[in-house]
């Protein structure tokens, strides 16, 4: 339903345009699968010399709906040393496994919305009040950047909350439009959790 506005603000089908008359209008549909009917959820005016979504943020309430909608598994944490017990005053390693959602696509009769969500950012607790946040979700000795020392004995409860963010492209007969960053921040997060014993380490001498 686009076409170029005409001296009296229609297109050739008659209907009122609303655009500049350099634009096109193009209207924007949605079903919430192929069985529905498909339901108008925006308009635009399009200069025809630039991408057909030429703002992100005007279809972000809708693609954002959809996006929260989308599950993934829950995410778990690895230390090292391994078997969740490390030593004071010795940087114990971490990393949080969390996977995306793959994608998704919702939609029907020919106009659809390709949905993928996927780790952004990880904040970090650990157990002895301080905190890290970062993008990297960690690995293990000697390489990994997410680390943390203790400075004394104890039972730690380790736990990150991971900030899940989305990206989405429109599919139409005409093209598909995107990959686009849905704004706004994260579409969802989940937090993980780990037990840690750090333990004192003593030298000796024997003879």
């Amino acid at each position: 339903a686009s076409g170029q506005a005409g001296p009296g603000g229609e297109h050739c089908f008659g209907q009122y345009v609303g655009c500049p008359i350099v634009d096109q209008r193009v209207d924007l549909f949605f079903a919430e699968s192929v069985a529905d009917p498909l339901q108008q959820i925006a308009t635009y005016c399009v200069d025809p010399t630039k991408p057909l979504i030429t703002d992100a943020a005007t279809v972000a309430p809708d693609v954002r709906k959809y996006a929260t909608t989308l599950a993934v598994a829950k995410p778990s944490i690895r230390a090292w040393p391994p078997g969740d017990i490390t030593l004071v005053n010795l940087p114990t390693y971490f990393a949080v496994q969390a996977q995306g959602s793959g994608q998704a696509t919702v939609g029907g009769a020919g106009y659809s919305l390709r949905l993928a969500v996927a780790p952004q950012s990880y904040v970090w607790h650990w157990g002895d009040g301080a905190t890290l946040t970062t993008t990297d979700p960690g690995d293990g000795p000697p390489t990994g950047t997410v680390r943390h020392t203790y400075p004394k004995a104890g039972t730690d409860a380790v736990t990150v909350t991971v900030a899940y963010g989305a990206t989405y492209s429109v599919i139409t007969p005409y093209g598909t439009f995107g990959p686009e960053t849905v704004p706004g921040g994260a579409v969802r997060t989940l937090p993980a959790d780990l037990g840690l014993q750090v333990r004192q380490a003593i030298a000796g001498l024997t003879s």
